[in-house]
């Protein structure tokens, strides 16, 4: 059997003796055709979590990894997840969400939060998990708020903003605001309302900047640095 080996990397610091590799694979496995796509670092646990779309680890069923700093590691059971989008710890639980909905780990195995929607990226607002996320049954795209008991769909009335097949990708809390990005265009009506949205508290608004997709691409990624917003993606 083919493995790929290596997916995870271990760096080491350049020194005074040339044949010291700068780079050295994990010692596990992954299995064949399958890919690591993100790692998630969580400070209270002080580890890190490795997921994405593998579903073995040293011929072990496993889609999740445990990575101590000292490289050494524990497979966590297999979450129902077919593809993992991402990781986080809120409330001291660590929850985990993917095509099949979000589960948390209570200690000893997964507990089920939601099966009937595909979730993307997670972000914490006023103490509530944000939730990207899209009804298994179409295309319509929604922002989940989760309160550690109910998970509720139409924060904010977002649906409002878009028609189906568009919607929110990823979230982010700025100067006080929520900010939401994704695909859509003229949002609830407004021309200015593209790719990128903001809620005052009352209302959603433009913010402006004239950021256009076009149907396929969009912003992917959000990052407050030096008390500026920035945003990644494809768009014009």
């Amino acid at each position: 059997m083919k493995y790929f080996i290596g997916l995870i990397l271990t760096f080491y610091s350049l020194s005074n003796h040339a044949q010291i590799p700068l780079w050295e694979p994990m010692s596990f496995r992954m299995d064949e055709q399958a890919y690591s796509r993100q790692m998630y670092y969580d400070e209270s646990d002080t580890c890190s979590y490795i997921y994405g779309a593998f579903h073995a680890v040293n011929d072990t069923l496993c889609n999740i990894i445990k990575l101590y700093p000292d490289g050494t590691y524990t497979l966590l059971p297999p979450t129902p997840h077919v593809f993992t989008v991402q990781a986080m710890r809120y409330r001291d639980k660590l929850y985990v969400n993917g095509d099949s909905g979000i589960v948390r780990w209570s200690g000893t195995g997964w507990e089920r939060i939601d099966s009937a929607h595909t979730m993307g990226r997670m972000s914490i607002y006023q103490d509530k998990l944000l939730i990207c996320g899209t009804s298994n049954s179409n295309a319509f795209s929604s922002l989940f708020l989760w309160n550690d008991t109910l998970l509720t769909a139409n924060f904010l009335g977002v649906d409002s903003l878009w028609t189906n097949g568009s919607g929110v990708s990823v979230t982010a809390s700025y100067k006080g605001q929520l900010y939401i990005a994704g695909n859509f265009n003229d949002g609830g009506g407004d021309p200015d309302m593209d790719e990128l949205a903001r809620f005052d508290g009352t209302r959603w608004r433009n913010v402006g900047g004239q950021l256009k997709g076009n149907g396929l691409t969009h912003i992917t990624d959000m990052l407050i640095w030096h008390d500026s917003l920035y945003v990644s993606g494809q768009f014009n």
